[in-house]
């Protein structure tokens, strides 16, 4: 493969880019990050809002282009940025590690920011010493900044310096710049491969999507206890937890998207559509444009179509190209989902799982989790059991991970004061081969697990893992 092939915009080969921001890879160990795995959008948004400002930045997907360090070294030998942005999350810290060694050996500024550093940018400051800057929340307001004045060092909202920050007490986040004036994202520009093909089953035909993902919103308007979302979003900080853009923005998002020739588009948005209400005006706007129809799916809850979406509302789903509805369940026990203030019920997934197969939706998919603070080998049984009851209501798909605590989640609160011995021993293990032909081994070697012999729930993370293996193999035998 081309060592550039995953560097965008392609015309950015040569020069000095102001910024390269490079998507950390999950694991520098080849096959083990699925081929279908989505576009950096945090750096995306990043990107077009400076290119709009007046910079020059360019994106590394060195994730999804599975490169190794020595491609990412050579890359960054090659064009020799002003500054380097890393965006590490919990699992791949070691990768962004290695990286910021790479940069900080030649000299160049790296400025990290993404899931981990907000959860806690002092730790991060901590776990990557070689950093210069280190951003809490969105970052495309303190780039602005960062990039006109770095020298400087200026005050800046969510901005934490190394070292002055390391130990400080501040919990300030980036003041947000608004999701209506971040430009619209050109793929073709800015993505490299940016279509999946598949084949889908509507009925009795079988249809080929080109699929483009895309993201909209900011944020969440719920607040899991297991979720970093709310964490990364700055709640109780005076920001808004979830923000999405005007209608208009999103259709004209939509349709350049298109026009990459895709056919189908994936909204990746916890929630893209938080009611039928702007589910319809969406694609009223749509169809009194006159633009072309698409395929779509995407995410929402439960109580949404169990309790508020009329029947028509649901005919208008399937009349719009809607091909699958996922739908986050996590737990089939009840005191588990009050527990994790899932805000759902029981008998609202079944309802919501039954109307929409019988509105005519080809997949509906669930999410769901095991091994959660505390839970017992029978809690988890009873997801494993009322997984198996959705099947019969006409579940098509599911996704079943192992509970993983994260900074700055309720859940890690909890474990700090209950179970600490167990944070210091919290690592991320890839495993498996990958198995493209295979959907039970494919799911489990894309999960990062934990430890064997780790008691988060009542039982340890071995045999958790060896129920979700077994799970998921009744779901789909």
């Amino acid at each position: 493969m081309e060592k550039g092939k995953f560097l965008t915009p392609n015309t950015q080969t040569q020069g000095n880019p102001d910024l390269l921001l490079i998507n950390v890879p999950s694991t520098f160990q080849q096959g083990l990050i699925p081929d279908d795995e989505e576009p950096p959008f945090g750096l995306l948004r990043l990107a077009v809002t400076l290119k709009k400002e007046g910079f020059n930045p360019c994106i590394l997907d060195a994730h999804r282009g599975k490169l190794s360090l020595s491609d990412i070294e050579d890359i960054v030998y090659d064009i020799r940025p002003k500054f380097i942005g890393l965006n590490p999350a919990s699992v791949n810290l070691t990768e962004a590690a290695e990286i910021a060694e790479i940069s900080a050996t030649r000299g160049i500024p790296i400025i990290i920011g993404g899931v981990h550093p907000t959860l806690s940018p002092q730790q991060s400051l901590k776990d990557l010493p070689m950093i210069n800057v280190a951003v809490r929340g969105r970052g495309e307001k303190p780039l602005i900044e960062l990039l006109k004045n770095f020298k400087n060092r200026p005050e800046i909202r969510g901005v934490y310096y190394n070292p002055e920050d390391k130990l400080s007490q501040r919990s300030d986040y980036a003041e947000p710049y608004p999701l209506e004036n971040i430009p619209p994202i050109d793929y073709r520009i800015w993505v490299a491969n940016p279509l999946q093909t598949r084949l889908v089953t509507f009925g009795d035909r079988k249809i080929q999507l080109e699929e483009i993902s895309i993201y909209e919103t900011a944020g969440c308007p719920f607040e899991c206890t297991y979720c970093s979302t709310p964490v990364l979003v700055g709640r109780g900080q005076g920001y808004k937890p979830y923000t999405r853009p005007p209608t208009e923005k999103i259709v004209r998002d939509v349709s350049l998207a298109l026009e990459t020739g895709a056919n189908a588009i994936h909204f990746v948005d916890d929630m893209a559509f938080v009611g039928p209400k702007d589910f319809r005006d969406f694609f009223e706007l749509w169809q009194s444009q006159g633009l072309p129809p698409f395929y779509w799916r995407g995410m929402t809850r439960a109580p949404i179509i169990a309790e508020r979406f009329t029947d028509d509302d649901l005919k208008l789903l399937v009349e719009s190209g809607c091909w699958r509805l996922a739908i986050g369940v996590e737990s089939g026990n009840q005191q588990i989902l009050d527990r994790i203030k899932k805000r759902i019920t029981l008998d609202q997934v079944k309802k919501a799982v039954e109307r929409l197969r019988k509105a005519g939706i080809p997949q509906v998919k669930a999410f769901f989790i095991m091994g959660f603070p505390d839970e017992s080998l029978e809690q988890m049984l009873d997801t494993q059991r009322f997984i198996l009851e959705l099947k019969g209501l006409g579940l098509t798909d599911i996704s079943l991970f192992q509970f993983k605590p994260y900074p700055g989640t309720e859940e890690w609160t909890y474990l700090s004061r209950h179970k600490p011995s167990i944070l210091e021993e919290i690592r991320y293990i890839k495993i498996g081969n990958n198995s493209k032909n295979d959907t039970v081994d494919h799911k489990i070697s894309t999960d990062p697990a934990l430890p064997d012999h780790l008691m988060i729930a009542q039982i340890p993370s071995a045999e958790v893992r060896e129920l979700i293996e077994q799970t998921l193999k009744l779901f789909y035998s």
